[in-house]
């Protein structure tokens, strides 16, 4: 009951309302390609650190730290260039997370958007290649995911030592669905006519 009324509390407060200003704001900055890779790499990051957590809440500390050191080292995959799915190391992590922490709490945990990173970009990032459809699927799911982690990130930050933390998901969530319903839709259509002229 407690957990219901602290939902509802935040969902009515001045501060879910922010939620949408937070949205349209993160839209600007992943209107062009450099700053869609920009957040991207922001996001993935917020994901990866949760990864580590996650293995290491689960006894697998040795693997936990061993992300963190990886990841650290292939930041560069993000660049110019990678047409393909950007990362094996992105790869070998799902497949290592799935295998030591279970299929439902890859999904639940939200750790399954390491797919959405890894495979999304190489479309979302190139408009001028792909079609309206493939590219606006692309391009929505990782708006979204991004949006999420993002939004994740920064108020895990904020409610550090508050105890709040619970309430990140769902803030989180609220984000992306107004980028996946609101935003990025249209945005996809911008983007892809800007660099699809007739």
């Amino acid at each position: 009951m407690k957990f219901l009324l602290a939902f509802a509390i935040l969902f009515s407060s001045p501060a879910f309302a922010n939620n949408e200003m937070f949205a349209a704001k993160l839209s600007k900055q992943i209107e062009t390609p450099e700053g869609f890779k920009n957040q991207h790499r922001r996001a993935l990051g917020n994901l990866i650190k949760f990864a580590s957590h996650a293995l290491r809440d689960k006894g697998y500390a040795e693997e936990s730290e061993g992300v963190l050191q990886e990841f650290g080292v292939v930041t560069s995959y993000l660049s110019i260039g990678d047409y393909e799915p950007i990362s094996e190391f992105l790869d070998r992590l799902y497949i290592q997370l799935e295998e030591k922490l279970g299929e439902d709490f890859m999904r639940l945990s939200r750790l399954s958007d390491i797919k959405i990173f890894n495979f999304c970009p190489p479309v979302a990032w190139h408009p001028e290649l792909y079609g309206i459809e493939d590219y606006s699927e692309h391009f929505v799911a990782l708006a979204g995911s991004t949006s999420y982690w993002i939004a994740y990130g920064i108020c895990v930050g904020a409610s550090y030592g508050s105890g709040a933390v619970f309430f990140c998901s769902p803030v989180g969530w609220a984000v992306e669905r107004i980028v996946e319903k609101k935003i990025a839709p249209k945005m996809a259509a911008r983007i892809h006519a800007r660099h699809n002229p007739q």
